[in-house]
């Protein structure tokens, strides 16, 4: 048995499970909950939960699970993804076991419950239920009540009208949910937009010629001290979002939103029908504190790609046998949450961020020193802040080099300003 450090990593607490009703998660997979009481330590319940996913994935294959096509391939995906969580190698990988928290929950130890996370015990619940053929997600759900159509039956033309009939049925349903959500094309949609518009030019004192200039967006990037306060005018933050953005600014943890993405919010009702254009730039606060404890090592704790140990010249970073990365700048007009180098990023349009041309040429040439790879991807920061003289002269070298077969450019710009 692998020795596995179960406290190497220990999980991010937002929310400590303390109060939730852990019945709720045992309800769900009450033979996985009685394996885990039962066994005397992690790894007879290891073993045990392995034998027993392997017998009902068995169970779902040979049809003795009567369910849905749809929803019964949901449910080996999660068996197979369960297998993994629980895999020896997986925690030796990770440096820690899910396993272990969850055999000590059954156990009724209440000093793990201080030790997980809420969103811990909902993830399992719901994998729990996808497992047991109950997933609460569509289009498992909208494909309840069509039926099942026996094509072992019929052959032809029969058989595909029958198909793209029930296609139809299940096209219907998911659209119908789909269309709960309005579409930024939508004539009140572009409306409100229209009017926000309106209301950041008032703000800035700027004109429509203004606004149709990408320069005037990013020398208006809403960052700083400025920013939260220009967001508080206008977005309409809560007091949460608001002491986020002054812990980072404080803590120089980078966010920077440009005034053209702003103006995609809802700044009447905010997070109800524009929260995923919200929760893409505004840091959520729990994110701010974790960055600012690791301020000293950030570029550490949050590089988590590997970057350090997968870049064998400066601004490269190749993890594959033939694609490689090159990071023309390290700062973009418009800091995203998720973004998995805000380690390297200081703040929006930081001049220190984009990297000398005498740099970027000498990671260019690495790429006609490797034959090998065949994938190139331009990369950042967001390679768009620089010049065009600067992006042909990149593109071209590379374009000269035989053995490049695709050259392609990762960016948001297009997004962030007109």
């Amino acid at each position: 048995m692998l020795d596995i450090p179960r406290t190497e990593v220990p999980l991010q607490i937002v929310e400590p499970a303390t109060n939730y009703k852990l019945e709720e998660l045992w309800k769900e997979e009450p033979t996985i909950y009685r394996i885990l009481r039962e066994s005397g330590d992690v790894e007879e319940a290891r073993i045990k939960i392995y034998e027993y996913l392997c017998r009902l994935e068995w169970e779902y294959r040979c049809g003795r699970r009567k369910v849905h096509p749809l929803i019964e391939a949901v449910a080996l995906d999660a068996i197979r993804v369960f297998k993994n969580i629980i895999s020896p190698r997986n925690e030796a990988l990770t440096g820690y076991s899910a396993l272990w928290y969850l055999w000590r929950l059954a156990k009724g130890d209440e000093s793990a419950r201080q030790e997980v996370d809420v969103g811990f015990i909902l993830e399992f619940k719901h994998l729990f239920k996808a497992i047991n053929g109950n997933p609460d997600i569509y289009p498992a759900r909208y494909a309840e009540g069509l039926g099942e159509i026996d094509f072992s039956k019929i052959r032809g033309r029969e058989a595909g009208k029958a198909r793209s009939d029930y296609l139809d049925e299940l096209t219907r349903r998911i659209w119908k949910y789909i269309s709960r959500y309005p579409c930024g094309l939508d004539p009140k949609v572009v409306e409100k937009r229209k009017e926000n518009r309106k209301k950041i030019l008032e703000y800035f004192g700027a004109t429509i010629d203004d606004w149709v200039d990408y320069r005037w967006h990013y020398r208006n990037v809403i960052k700083g001290k400025r920013g939260v306060k220009i967001l508080v005018d206008l977005a309409r933050l809560s007091e949460e979002e608001a002491k986020a953005l002054i812990l980072a600014t404080e803590h120089q943890v980078p966010f920077g939103i440009t005034p053209y993405y702003l103006h995609l919010f809802d700044l009447e009702n905010p997070w109800k029908e524009d929260y995923q254009v919200r929760a893409q730039v505004l840091p959520p606060l729990h994110t701010v504190v974790e960055m600012a404890k690791h301020k000293a090592n950030r570029n550490i704790v949050f590089d988590f790609m590997g970057e350090h140990d997968t870049s064998p010249h400066d601004l490269i970073t190749r993890r594959y046998p033939m694609v490689a990365i090159i990071k023309v700048s390290h700062t973009c007009p418009q800091i995203c949450v998720y973004c998995q180098r805000n380690w390297e990023i200081e703040t929006a349009l930081d001049p220190k961020g984009i990297p000398t041309i005498k740099a970027i040429e000498k990671a260019v040439e690495w790429f006609a020193e490797h034959p090998e790879i065949k994938d190139v991807l331009i990369t950042g920061g967001d390679p768009f802040i620089l010049s065009d003289e600067v992006l042909e002269k990149i593109i071209s070298r590379l374009s000269s080099l035989d053995h490049i077969i695709n050259i392609r450019i990762g960016t948001r710009v297009l997004v962030t300003v007109p």
